[in-house]
């Protein structure tokens, strides 16, 4: 099994000359994330490399990549962050912004990024034997919908939202999962 679609995020208000995008790849052994923009350092705040991933709260404060995960006939769905710093998080939300918590299954994730003036790389890598409420079969069989979503921190500290799209009148990511073929 093998399933690969590029996905272009777009932003909530209209930023020029700027594009985000997400690789994601399923395969046996799990879910890859490749995100991409091409402005960096130049123009975006990001988040320096540390030597060790590890597990943080509020990455969606500054420069960070994610994932929203869910079936589409229940209520609840896994939300994964990824920092180019190499922080990470994921949740488990029982219903529409209802946060149970760290989702405790995961004891790391692998996130690798390269960052430089005018670009920014982040790859993340969810294997199927942490996240055991899915499998590599769900992406086939089209009962899944995702969230694939981008905050920028720009240098004068204000963010921009990205996402596959954005419903409402302000950014909520929590809204905007879609199908995951729709795209």
């Amino acid at each position: 099994m093998h399933f690969e679609k590029k996905y272009h995020l777009v932003p909530f208000s209209p930023v020029s000359d700027a594009d985000v995008y997400c690789q994601l790849i399923v395969d046996k052994e799990g879910i890859t994330l490749d995100y991409s923009s091409n402005r960096g350092t130049k123009s975006l705040l990001v988040p320096q490399k540390e030597t060790k991933d590890f597990r943080q709260w509020d990455l969606w404060d500054h420069t960070c990549f994610e994932f929203f995960i869910k079936n589409r006939s229940d209520d609840w769905y896994l939300e994964f962050n990824f920092s180019p710093s190499g922080a990470w998080n994921a949740f488990y939300i029982s219903s529409y912004r209802q946060n149970e918590g760290e989702y405790g299954d995961l004891d790391q994730l692998c996130v690798s990024s390269r960052v430089n003036e005018e670009t920014i790389e982040l790859i993340s890598v969810i294997p199927f034997d942490k996240i055991p409420l899915f499998k590599a079969q769900d992406f086939t069989e089209g009962e899944l919908e995702i969230g694939i979503t981008s905050v920028l921190e720009r240098s004068d500290k204000t963010l921009e939202f990205w996402a596959l799209e954005h419903p409402g009148e302000e950014p909520d990511f929590h809204r905007g999962m879609q199908p995951l073929f729709a795209h």
